[in-house]
This record gives structure tokens, sequence and C-alpha cells, in this order.
């Protein structure tokens, strides 16, 4: 089946043509023709000062919080390295707690350079190793290669050229194909698996050497030279020698012995989490892995959500986890994980694991109970800046002034009152699907919030793929109708009009619906502009209304705002900067609304004088399309940050979405990245 794409070309292979509408086979994808961004955001800035603070969510810096713990390994003292992903940098965490950057850059820059501490840039840095000299070694994936940092901080590269390859030689002139795993054996030599199925070595005089796998993916068994892997992952050396490999595709544990001869210890290759001996067991997307004293190996299974164990003999069963996402401490059979990626031991014997989902560091203590060791970031009541939210998304104000957040990653709807207090109306940090009561009821992902006059609430469920009603009362349901033939995947965006119709976008089909007060859904036309100088949506992620009818859409992707002229049938952009071909162009640039410019826009609120605030997320910023049709930005420096303050003063990182409260004189925000909601008080 082939589908219709618009303003785009081709990621691989395929044809463009000169309109700028070319057709794609559904088995390949189209990627955004995007403009060099107009770097010009100053050129008008709202006369009327707006003041932005701080109302909910305990605010953590770029080195305190743990943004995507994907590597771990702990020292002789007991200090802890974090390989942090996303963040570009490596943290280290003394035994008490404290956390302190290591090497890479405070501002979570990309990149290649080596130095001392902050000086140095990494691309991607995935797992650790530790050497009998106390270096760490560092897996820097996006850059292929292989650094060291000793322990004065001080980061060199140990080998490779850069270059995305596989080529063996002399460690400065090897290359690698996206490492991802690394582990020491007795002698000193350093091990390495590989995106390209392989497993490298580096031997003790720097030549690197290809010892098994092959260029090709796959599952056999054999002779190092004859095996094959499929995404070989984390890897782990016992006291013989013997190499333990989380095969993470081919969803089994391989063992490499001293010899080269390869076999599987675990895992029948399909998905699932059954336990067993053997190859009876299965496994969903088992990642890290560690041994303790007694040889026992354990697996963190990111798919699954649990801690596995495998006995000597080949013995697997669940060591921790319920096998649902979430957070919760205690015993280990009603301890729940969120996407568990590293593990470790230290000298004690006290197994830690890094958790991507949970932002955190979590340990098992000697009496076998779960908890923290860093990264506490679990959704508390109270005051508004003493508890944590977990990339906020959707946000409405009731008429008597209090705010509800979709907590997207806590799976919650929060409240935070006119007195500043936060509590959680429905949901909890486990993700699920259940309706009822709001104490009961689950939520997975919930993004999109809308209310309407009755002080309902709808949801975008977007991971459940559903639209959610919190009534008054405080019941959760499901919103029943009729699915139209596309249906409903990833609902992110949902909109309560006044006459009871819903509307909602959807992440997936990139298409906007309509659902009628009679059940039945229709989808809104698919492309706005007139014809043959339109675009499709691309990722529509804001839906409203203003006071007369008229229905607005923020296409995201095509960094446009939209207004429908006919009831959804027709929409026009009215800001947003068309380049070439009608291509999408994305910047920062104020002005008359068909030449400013934003960069992937979120969030959307309307005043009664029909002014638009737009959540400009890749920007930082916060703009104003006025009821003229002039673009002005309201507050945001346009660097990602935190700051609170006076307009361009402050700072923000991704703000997503947006509301107004009843008189328009205050704008909420939520501030995805930073984990907070904030307040605007709007000048004049």
């Amino acid at each position: 089946m082939s589908k219709i794409c618009a303003n785009f070309s081709w990621t691989k292979t395929g044809l463009v043509f000169t309109t700028g509408l070319f057709f794609t086979i559904s088995l390949f994808s189209c990627k955004e023709k995007i403009q060099p961004p107009d770097n010009n955001q100053n050129s008008k800035i709202e006369s009327n000062i707006s003041v932005v603070s701080t109302i909910a969510g305990k605010y953590l810096s770029k080195i305190e919080y743990l943004n995507s713990p994907i590597g771990l390994v702990a020292d002789k003292e007991g200090n802890m390295y974090v390989a942090d992903e996303n963040a570009k940098t490596i943290r280290k965490i003394s035994p008490d707690g404290k956390i302190s950057l290591f090497a890479g850059s405070n501002s979570g820059e990309g990149g290649f350079r080596n130095g001392k501490g902050d000086q140095a840039l990494f691309q991607s840095v995935q797992n650790l190793a530790i050497d009998a000299h106390g270096n760490i070694l560092v897996v820097d994936m996006s850059n292929s290669m292989i650094r060291k940092i000793d322990p004065y901080g001080n980061v060199t590269t140990l080998a490779g050229n850069g270059k995305l390859a596989v080529v063996d030689g002399p460690a400065a002139n090897a290359s690698f194909y996206f490492p991802r795993g690394i582990a020491i054996n007795s002698r000193g030599e350093i091990y390495i698996s590989d995106n390209s199925s392989m497993i490298r070595k580096i031997d003790l005089n720097g030549n690197v050497t290809t010892v098994a796998g092959a260029m090709q993916s796959g599952y056999r068994d054999g002779q190092a030279g004859a095996a094959l892997f499929n995404l070989p992952f984390s890897l782990v050396f016992d006291r013989s020698d013997n190499l333990y490999i989380s095969d993470r595709q081919n969803q089994r544990i391989r063992v490499m012995n001293s010899n080269g001869q390869v076999s599987t210890l675990a895992g029948s290759g399909n998905i699932g989490n059954a336990n067993g001996q053997g190859i009876a067991a299965s496994f969903f997307s088992p990642a890290g892995i560690a041994l303790d004293a007694a040889g026992n190996l354990f697996v963190a299974e990111t798919g699954n959500h649990l801690i596995r164990k495998i006995t000597p003999t080949g013995l697997v069963s669940t060591f921790g986890g319920t096998g649902v996402k979430g957070n919760t401490n205690g015993l280990l059979k009603i301890a729940s994980f969120s996407n568990p990626q590293a593990l470790c031991f230290d000298n004690n014997g006290i197994l830690y694991i890094a958790e991507y989902g949970n932002h955190s560091i979590r340990k098992v203590s000697a009496n076998g109970e779960v908890e923290y060791f860093y990264g506490d970031v679990s959704p508390t009541e109270g005051a508004g800046l003493s508890v944590y939210f977990n990339h906020p998304d959707g946000i409405v104000v009731d008429k008597h002034g209090n705010v509800y957040v979709a907590d997207m990653d806590n799976n919650m709807i929060r409240k935070i009152t006119t007195s500043g207090l936060v509590s959680t109306i429905a949901g909890a940090a486990t993700a699920g699907y259940r309706d009822g009561l709001a104490n009961l009821a689950r939520f997975s992902s919930p993004m999109g919030l809308s209310i309407n006059q009755n002080e309902e609430i709808f949801v975008a469920d977007k991971n459940n793929s559903v639209i959610r009603k919190i009534s008054a009362s405080g019941t959760v349901s499901t919103v029943t109708f009729q699915r139209p033939v596309v249906g409903m995947q990833y609902p992110n965006a949902v909109y309560a009009d006044k006459i009871g119709s819903l509307y909602y976008s959807d992440l997936e089909s990139n298409h906007i619906f309509k659902i009628k007060t009679n059940g039945e859904a229709v989808m809104l036309t698919s492309m706005w502009g007139v014809s043959g100088n339109g675009s499709f949506w691309l990722k529509p992620s804001a839906i409203q209304m203003d006071g007369k009818g008229q229905l607005y859409v923020v296409d995201n992707g095509n960094h446009t705002i939209c207004r429908s002229i006919d009831d959804g049938l027709n929409f026009l952009a009215i800001a947003g900067k068309r380049g070439y071909g009608n291509f999408s162009v994305s910047g920062n640039t104020n002005g008359p609304g068909e030449t400013a410019t934003f960069n992937r826009p979120k969030g959307m609120a309307i005043d009664a004088a029909g002014n638009i605030y737009i959540a400009d997320s890749e920007n930082h910023l916060i703009r104003k399309l006025s009821a003229t049709g002039i673009v002005t930005t309201i507050a945001g420096s346009g660097v990602a940050g935190y700051a609170d303050g006076v307009a361009v003063s402050a700072k923000f990182n991704k703000p997503s979405g947006l509301a107004l409260n009843a008189d328009g004189t205050i704008l909420y925000v939520t501030d995805q990245d930073n984990h907070l909601v904030r307040k605007i008080v709007l000048g004049n």
C-alpha cells in the first residue's frame, strides 16, 4: 500500500518530484526538509512585560538529574559511575549519594573532544567498565570510539578512529560500528560488543581484532568465528574468563568460553517472561548483566521491566519486579521497575540497578528490599515546589483557578490548587488501563487535556489508544464512539467544545478527528492550505477553539499554526513561514504571521480577544500571535535552561502545554524537560 507525503525527501532511497509532492511505498520512511533557522528572535519582543515564576515541581540541575542512565560501574571505594546517554556525560555518585560531573559537558553538548572533566565531549555514551588501575572505560557509541577516563578525570581515546565501519588493526586506526557493551578479562584484555553483531577485542598491545560473530545478524552457536548474534548488548566475564553476552534481539543470554566456543545459556528466542531451565525460559529485550560472587548471572530486562536471575546451571527465575512498569520500592516480589538498563555489584555484594525510565539508581539491600540509591523522583503530594513531575504535558484550568496537569511519565493526572498544593486526582505511577474510581484508575502516558463547562476533564491516553473522561465527582471512564477506519493509535491532543463534540489528534496517523455528540467519528481534512499548495499534517500537537467557534491546530512537524475556515473541512496557515516549494521553515523570527518562524511548536491557548499563545518547544520560548496576525516573544531567552524572571530573561526547556485562567491574565506552562509547571503573569 502506498501513502502520499508532502514536503519531504527520502532518507535513503526514493524519487523526489520537483513539485514537492511525491509518493512513497509504506516500507520506506520520509524525512522532513527543514530550512536553516532564521535566528532573529529579538526582532519583536512583546512590549507588555510578562513575569515568569514556578508554581509546582522541584527543579533538578543537569548535573543532579539523571536523564537516561544506561551504563553503571562501581570502584573499590564504593563510588558509582553512571553513563547518562542523552545528557552525554559520565556522573560520579559517592557512597553517601552526592552526585558530581566526572566527564562531559555540563550543558549537555555532544561531540568529540578529549580533555579533563567538563572540557571533554562525548556522543551517546553507553556501557562502562573499570580496569585494575581505576580507569573508567566508556563506550562512546555515536562517535564509534572507546574512551578512557583516568582517576583524575582526564579523557583520552583508547581505540577507534571515529569512522563508522568494521576495521581491525592498531587501536588508533581501527573502526567500530556503533559499539555497545564492554568488559575486561583477567588478563586486562578489553572486549566490546558492536552493532555489527560482532564481538571485538583490544589486546594488551593495543590491537583490535574481531573474535566472534560476523557482519550478519542471526542466531547460531558454535566456534566464535561461525557464531551469529543479533545486537549483542552487555558483556561480563566470570572468574574463568567465560564471556557472558546479552544477545538483545535474539532474546537470549549467550556465553563464549575461554576456548572460543559460543553456546546459549538461556532463552528460547521467543519474546516472553517464562522462567525455567535454559532454553525453556524466555526474555524480552535483555540488556545489562552482572555476576555475583556465587556465579549467578543477573539480567536487566528492559522489555518486561524485570530483573532476572540465572544460576550457573542455567535455571532462570524472576529476581525482582512485577512485570508492570513502575517505581515501587519494597520487597523484590512487589517492587516495580521502569526500563532497567544496567546492573553492577559493589564490593559488598549489593546489586545496583540503573533505570532509564525512572531516571534513577536503585539498589537491593542486604535484606532483599529495593530502595533508591540516587534519583528518587517519585510523585508525592504536598507543597508545589517540593514534589516531582516527570515530563508534564497537557494542562487545563478550571473556573475556580485550580490547575490540572497530565504528568505523562508518571501516568497521573495531578491537581495544583490555588494555594499551591499538589495532589493526584487519577492514576498511579504504575502504567495500566483501568476505569473506575480515580484512585483505582490507571493511565499510560497521558498527554493532552481539555475541560468542559461541566468540569469534566478529557484525557488523551496515548499508550492506551483511548480518550478518557474524569467526571467532576472523580470517576474515570473511556469515551466510546464509532471509531474511524484508520483507528486511534496514539492520541496526543484532545479538545472538548461547548456543544459536547470532541476533537483529537493522533501521532501515528497524523490525522485530526471529530467525535460528534451522536458518537460518530469523522476525520477532518488530512492537509491544510489551498489545493496544490498545501501540506499534510505532521504530528499535530494541539487543538483549540476561539470564542467564535473557529478551530485552530498547532502543526508541530510543519512549524505552523493553522485555522479552520469551515468546521474542519479546510484549514489555512495563519503563522509559520513556508520556503521554496512550500517546504517547512524552522526558526525563531517574530513579525507578521506569514514570515514568522517556529521550531516544533506544541501547546496553544487562546484568550477572549483572539490572541493565541504558543509553546515554541524547540526554541524554548513562549510566543504570542496577536488577533491582528503579529507574532511576538513574551517569555524565554531562546536557550534551554531554567530561570524565573521577567520576560526574555526567563528560561524554559521544551515548554509543552499551555492554559489560560478565566480572565486571561495568567498563562500556565508545562515546562516539560525541566519537569516543572510554570506561571506567566501577562503584562497589561
